[in-house]
């Protein structure tokens, strides 16, 4: 007993130890990883035997097998060995193999692909048969004949007379030779053998000809092309050339090799399809009329494109820790990957978010934390789509171990304009340091430079920019985590601004003239100058931080002439030059609006109304917060009502308008209050929310239905398409269950039994959803159909066939989701199907489907996602669209506003296509619209929610408070911006710093943790949200020049969202 305690103890101690001295820096997935050296060896003419090295934790192997290299490779077996035969296989036929290692927690990627061709039967080809010689020139016999199967090359033999001696004059691979060894005016005979390993075949018959010692009159073949069709085809075309009978076609793999005839054509074209994937053919060609042939044409040329699928999987995946703040990603290039997906979870099952697109095979993650373990998996993607996800690897940045401190006591300080120096405090055993810049403090930070000691001088910077810095310490072996930030914003040019241009002057009225210019870089402000004549004494009348004035002392009917000097620390530039206007009394052209009536319609929006004006064709509108503030110019309008929303909670507010026309403006309408209330319309609100989209998708389906004959299943990986799906579970009354593409999910499956289906739809080919999960279907007593095409755009054909015949249609982009989706519920409604195109050409079975019965389109989506061009080709398009996905969705709710009901309206993430897909066919129940959201929500979204808040009853949300927040509801329910919200942001200037940059400060607001921007090319455009920040400016880059770019602000805390700033604005330099 003592002895077995001691046994037991060494075991335990021995597992310990095994244990604490594991590596701790890189670790290997529970996933197992794709076999290697897998090999694929002719057995005979019907077997070929596969072997492959072992793989840790692989309880057994998949085996997958293909006819071409990029076709699709179907599981053959399952074995526990290393090794399988494949027998009762096709004679002389090539087959290409995979391999996934397997255990109880997943299956690995795909091995590297091995083929093999099987051999031929035993025995020596048979005889050539239709030999046939042609006298070409009076030098040249052309000698053709039927292939041999099996034969390996060919013998071919003449002699000078039918029964004399035949001599063996070459040998060949092809079932063509041409003899240019012959003489003028002499008959030859001809056989041929086909020859293989095993022996040769029988002569064939004898043929003769007789040259001639004529010489043609056959000119070369002209404008020979080559065109790639596909990864396996060449077309070519030629001028034909008169009298020509017929044309020889040679080929050869370089420009100066060697000319094989690979065919005859009586055309002046030729199709070569006898070739490889991306490789260069270079080809020339003779007409001949029988008689005589001409000489070659000009060489031609063209390569191959790539295969038409999407690559493998990327293999060897490893993550490795370069710092604490630091994870290096390495795997294997994929042959015909164009980039990578980046994927990273925070758990092994977690959700993987894409976090980069690469065009190598390595990335680093910066953007780590300590005490969390981050794992990754790659996806391959090329024109035609993504691979598969690659094996999964993880490591967690607490276990880096490094020699190496960080920087500390990192200063920045601004030299001048251009110029900031860094100091830090050295760190022991370096030997230099990284350098890290960004232009935002949360933003990506770059290596700017290395330096041995602890300083950097960062220079050739734009003036009056903040720059943020990080400072890694490096030793060769080792690096450290990065420094703390600093960072400092260079200062203004040390110089006056420049003179003011543009300086215009209009007429508003008898006794106002409006004054704009160009806004001078670096202005702080500007003074105004006004005289009575030209060569007057001009009188300083304003100084303004704006880059405009309106003078409301002019008299009736006076000449004025202005001045403008730009204004900043350094001086004052010199005088712009001057303008003048005259003004005119008009004040009996249009008398001041009446009866101005201010309405509260909700917490957040006023409606206003008035009487009409005799003559005006316009009214400018004016806001202010107290009765004898600044009235801000809000809108101009044609009719006599507008509606004033996103206003703050209990706030009073003062309007007066102004009538306008041609002539100018009439006096102001007195003026009127009201104060919004105090609670704001909360309109009552669920979720159909799980852990991930297939829960999702499950609570989705179990609101909508409590039995369903069909079920229509599509992927949650790849959107393309599921997209069109939704008319067809309208179509059939079903759901739309998401899964993943080699398992069935358990939520799914649960739901498939809980609705008794009886009958399921796949969407989309084996390449997005497994036959495994067809397979999984079909046992549990369901009934399998599939709907899929060559590719999205043919599977969108085959759906829309599936559902009948149309007058009307929709037209997608099939290279993005959002707008297909904002559109699915309504299409679904209306019962007419979704088609996918790429954005610059209509696919030709899409064209012919269209020409059918369908007689109008719908086109969702601006000319970035489908061109004018595929426009012009569809049957009376109409185009549905905004400037972003948000706008376009609202425009196309709005085009069939009368059919909905908006009594439930149901609002998803316009980030991510499944939980909207999922959702729509919900959606469509009821005819209710899906309303996209953005974090935070787009101004056009709120805008249009706001409008119909009367008419909705009840949100349903798709998805959970990951993809739409708490704080997108209150955007739309108008509960920020309540007493304890921030106020209002003043003094917003926009400044043009160059032809693509312009720069945005405002003042600091009390009690403000950020601040939303947004932009519009109008002043009265829609105002998009283009960034949140939590300083008091904005750089807005890569901008157009010589534009116009108008912005307002609003600060925000956990309380809600202030009102918006006034409008600023500036034009980009020219460039």
């Amino acid at each position: 007993m003592k002895k077995l305690s001691l046994n037991l103890m060494a075991i335990v101690l021995c597992i310990l130890i095994t244990t604490i001295t594991l590596p701790r820096n890189t670790y290997a997935s529970s996933v197992p990883s794709a076999p290697t050296n897998l090999t694929a060896t002719v057995a005979s003419s019907s077997l070929i035997y596969l072997k492959w090295d072992p793989v840790s934790d692989a309880s057994y192997y998949y085996v997958y097998r293909a006819s071409s290299s990029s076709g699709t490779y179907t599981n053959i077996g399952t074995v526990t060995t290393t090794n399988y035969s494949d027998a009762s296989l096709s004679i002389d036929t090539t087959y290409y193999y995979k391999v996934k290692a397997v255990n109880s927690s997943d299956s690995s990627s795909f091995s590297a692909k091995a083929y093999a061709t099987t051999s031929q039967p035993d025995g020596v080809p048979d005889t050539p048969a239709d030999l046939t010689a042609t006298a070409a020139s009076s030098t040249q016999i052309d000698l053709t004949w039927d292939p041999v199967s099996y034969a390996v090359y060919y013998y071919v033999y003449r002699a000078t007379s039918s029964s004399g001696t035949y001599t063996n004059i070459t040998t060949v691979t092809t079932s063509n030779f041409s003899d240019t060894s012959v003489s003028v005016g002499t008959t030859y005979y001809y056989k041929v053998q086909a020859v293989n390993s095993f022996g040769s075949s029988s002569y064939s018959s004898k043929v003769s000809a007789n040259t001639t010692d004529s010489v043609g009159d056959l000119s070369a073949p002209t404008a020979l092309t080559a065109t790639v069709v596909n990864s396996t085809q060449i077309n070519l075309t030629w001028k034909a050339v008169s009298s020509a009978l017929y044309y020889y076609v040679y080929r050869s793999t370089s420009s100066s090799g060697t000319y094989t005839m690979i065919g005859t054509s009586t055309s002046a074209k030729y199709n070569d399809t006898s070739i490889s994937i991306e490789d260069t053919y270079y080809y020339k060609v003779k007409a001949t009329n029988g008689s005589d042939s001409s000489s070659y044409s000009s060489v031609a040329y063209a390569t191959t494109s790539q295969p038409e699928d999407v690559p493998d999987a990327p293999a060897k995946l490893t993550a490795t820790l370069a710092s604490s703040s630091q994870i290096d990603l390495t795997w294997d290039p994929v042959s015909f990957a164009t980039s990578y997906y980046v994927y990273r979870a925070t758990s092994s099952s977690g959700t993987y978010t894409n976090i980069s697109t690469v065009t190598t095979s390595s990335y680093s993650d910066l953007a780590v934390s300590l005490a969390t373990t981050y794992y990754y998996k790659i996806k391959a993607v090329n024109s035609f789509g993504s691979s598969d996800y690659s094996s999964k690897a993880y490591v967690n940045p607490d276990d880096y171990v490094s020699t190496l401190s960080a920087p500390t006591n990192l200063t920045a300080t601004v030299v001048r304009s251009s110029q900031i120096y860094l100091n830090w405090d050295p760190v022991s055993n370096t030997t230099y340091y990284y350098v890290y810049r960004a232009t935002s403090s949360s933003g990506t930070y770059s290596n700017i430079g290395t330096s041995v000691a602890a300083n950097y001088s960062d220079a050739s910077l734009s003036a009056d920019t903040t720059y943020y810095y990080k400072v890694k310490a490096v030793n060769g072996t080792d690096s450290s985590a990065l420094s703390s930030k600093a960072y400092a914003t260079t200062s203004e040019p040390d110089d006056v601004p420049a003179i003011p241009t543009g300086l215009t002057a209009k007429v508003t009225s008898s006794t106002q003239i409006d004054l704009t210019w160009e806004p001078v870089t670096y202005a702080v402000s500007y003074y105004v100058y006004r005289a009575t004549s030209s060569t007057g004494t001009y009188t300083s009348v304003a100084a303004v931080t704006t880059n405009n004035f309106s003078d409301t002392s002019a008299a009736v009917d006076t000449t004025y002439y202005y001045k403008i000097q730009a204004y900043n620390n350094y001086g004052t530039s010199s005088y712009s030059t001057k303008v003048s206007a005259n003004t005119a009394d008009v004040s009996s052209d249009l008398s001041a609006p009446t009866n101005l009536t201010a309405t509260v319609a909700s917490s957040t929006q006023i409606d206003l109304t008035w009487e009409p004006v005799s003559n005006a064709t316009s009214y400018y509108v004016y806001r202010a917060t107290s009765s004898a503030g600044t009235y801000a110019n809000i809108a101009t309008v044609t009719t006599t009502n507008y509606s004033d929303s996103n206003l703050s909670l209990n706030t009073t507010y003062y309007y007066k308008v102004q009538a306008i026309n041609s002539a100018g403006s009439g006096p102001y309408s007195s003026n009127t209050q009201v104060t919004t209330s105090n609670t704001s319309t909360q309109i009552p609100s669920e979720r159909l929310a799980g852990a991930d989209m297939y829960e999702t998708s499950a609570e989705v389906a179990k609101s909508g239905w409590k039995t369903s004959y069909y079920a229509l299943i599509v992927s949650g990986e790849n959107f393309t398409d599921a997209l069109c799906s939704a008319p067809l579970a309208q179509k059939y009354n079903a759901p739309l269950l998401l899964t993943s593409k080699d398992t069935l999910n358990e939520q799914t499956k649960t739901q498939l039994s809980r609705l008794k289906v009886k009958n399921v739809m796949i969407i989309g080919g084996v390449g997005v959803i497994s036959s495994v999960v067809e397979q999984s279907i079909k046992n549990m007593g369901i009934g399998v159909s599939r709907i899929a095409g060559n590719d999205r755009y043919e599977t969108s054909i085959k759906i829309a066939q599936s559902m009948g015949q149309f007058t009307q249609a929709v037209i997608a982009s099939g290279d993005t989701f959002p707008d297909a989706l904002s559109i699915a519920p309504i299409a679904a409604m209306k019962g007419i199907p979704i088609l996918l195109t790429p954005k610059d050409s209509l696919p030709d079975g899409l064209k012919a489907y269209l020409t059918k019965t369908v007689q109008s389109t719908y086109v969702v989506g601006g000319t970035g996602v489908v061109s004018e061009n595929v426009l012009k080709q569809l049957p009376s398009p109409k185009r549905l669209s905004g400037i972003n996905r948000y706008e376009t969705n609202i425009s196309i709710i709005n085009e069939f506003a009368n059919e909905l009901d908006f009594d439930t309206c149901y609002v998803s993430t316009g980030e991510q296509f499944a939980d909207a897909l999922a959702g729509s066919a919900l959606a469509t129940l009821s005819n209710s619209p899906v309303i996209l959201v953005s974090n935070p929500v787009d101004q056009s979204t709120i805008d249009f929610f706001r409008g119909k808040i009367r008419s909705i009853k009840k949100v349903t949300v798709f998805g959970g408070t990951a993809v739409v927040p708490e704080s997108s509801l209150e955007s739309l329910n108008g509960t920020t911006g309540g007493s304890d919200a921030p106020s209002t942001p003043t003094n917003i200037t926009a400044t043009s710093v160059s032809s693509s940059q312009i720069n945005l400060t405002w003042d600091s607001v009390s009690g403000a943790t950020s601040y939303y921007v947004y932009g519009a090319a109008s002043s009265s455009g829609t105002y998009t949200h283009i960034a949140t920040v939590t300083t008091t400016s904005l750089i807005d880059t890569g901008l157009s020049a010589a534009t116009t770019y108008y912005y307002k602000v609003q600060a925000v805390n956990s309380a809600g969202s202030s009102s918006y700033s006034p409008i600023a604005y500036a034009k980009t330099n020219e460039s």
